[in-house]
């Protein structure tokens, strides 16, 4: 209960900020010393009913608050989650497994200094999910150190003393201290006038990610390329990949993503595997007229050997852009598992932000 009650404290006090922001900018009045910025976003999500061949059933819902504080000086982000969900007997509480807090110190001369900051390798990004693999994060929910010392080049070395303690895997089997501890970076190459990266490399080693005592050590290299505008083409290899990071869990992984845009057209796919017999893939597409964003998804878990059994999902959606701080999203999931239908959701979605 305290750390619901501390992460709601840590919410109300940057949405404050926020809203002191926005009433600042509508009264034209002068921006802060440092420039800063707040932005505040809030999503009330439920899948609605859930019907399967032999139930319908409340699907569950939650409510996702975040919160950003960005100046040159500080960096501030906050995340919490409420859900209310039938399988507890309508339980309403904390999503402790969504709590993010993080605080960023930038002093200068590229220096970087922070508690539970994400440090996201570009070629780690998986477009359908819109999520990165998961060594791909070269930060920790403990203190961060990162360097940028030249233009297009970020160092970080990181110390988790926040999830061991949290998931009490800070002593291994035999009773003996261990820490997670990991450094990674990558180089961007950006060309003269350009705003996007041409290309992106990178690479994250980690120790003992998520209490790991078998086979603590980590890998990832990872690399991204945009060739023409609008088309991006991410890669990258994955050693001894935690369990279910992107539904892949292997000592060898490789993650694959390509999304692009024309005009109000836009589509991506998704390919991880192992070097074995299993993967995930994903394909999206959609269109935008107007406030309306029309699309169309496909995911699928699934082996090589025995491709039916897997499970997959087919999900028609669309969201409107009701204005520039709320929107509203619905669709419809159809999922099957073994080769047959399994079940039908229906996904609604209100979003708001400033």
């Amino acid at each position: 209960m305290k750390k619901f009650l501390s992460v709601l404290t840590v919410l109300a006090l940057v949405g404050t900020l926020a809203f002191a922001q926005v009433a600042s900018e509508n009264e034209k009045a002068a921006p802060s010393a440092q420039g800063g910025k707040a932005k505040f976003k809030n999503v009330v999500h439920t899948d609605t009913v859930s019907i399967s061949a032999d139930e319908a059933k409340f699907a569950g819902a939650y409510e996702d608050m975040q919160a950003w504080y960005n100046s040159d000086l500080l960096d501030i982000y906050a995340r919490g989650r409420i859900v209310l969900n039938e399988e507890y007997a309508n339980y309403i509480g904390y999503n402790h497994s969504k709590t993010r807090f993080g605080i960023k110190y930038k002093p200068g001369y590229g220096i970087e200094l922070g508690i539970g900051q994400a440090y996201y390798i570009p070629g780690a990004y998986m477009a359908v999910e819109d999520d990165y693999v998961e060594i791909g994060n070269a930060g920790t929910a403990g203190f961060n150190f990162g360097y940028k010392p030249v233009s297009g080049l970020t160092l970080v070395a990181s110390f988790d003393f926040v999830s061991g303690v949290y998931n009490n895997y800070i002593y291994d089997a035999a009773g003996n201290y261990i820490f997670n501890t990991g450094f990674g970076g990558w180089y961007e190459f950006t060309k003269d006038g350009e705003e996007d990266p041409l290309f992106t490399v990178g690479a994250a080693f980690e120790y003992n990610r998520n209490g790991d005592v078998t086979n603590p050590y980590h890998a990832g290299f990872y690399a991204s390329v945009t060739p023409i505008s609008d088309l991006s083409i991410y890669a990258g290899y994955t050693y001894n990949a935690p369990e279910g990071d992107l539904y892949i869990t292997a000592d060898h992984a490789v993650n694959l993503s390509v999304s692009y845009e024309i005009n109000d057209f836009y589509c991506a796919a998704d390919y991880n595997t192992d070097f074995d017999d299993n993967f995930y893939t994903g394909l999206l597409a959609g269109y935008v007229v107007d406030d309306f964003d029309i699309s169309l998804c496909l995911t699928g878990v699934s082996s090589y050997s025995d491709f039916v059994a897997g499970e997959f999902c087919i999900n028609p959606g669309c969201s409107w852009q009701i204005n520039d701080n709320h929107s509203f999203a619905f669709g419809v999931d159809v999922n099957f598992a073994g080769g047959a239908w399994d079940s039908i959701d229906i996904p609604l979605e209100w979003v708001f932000k400033f």
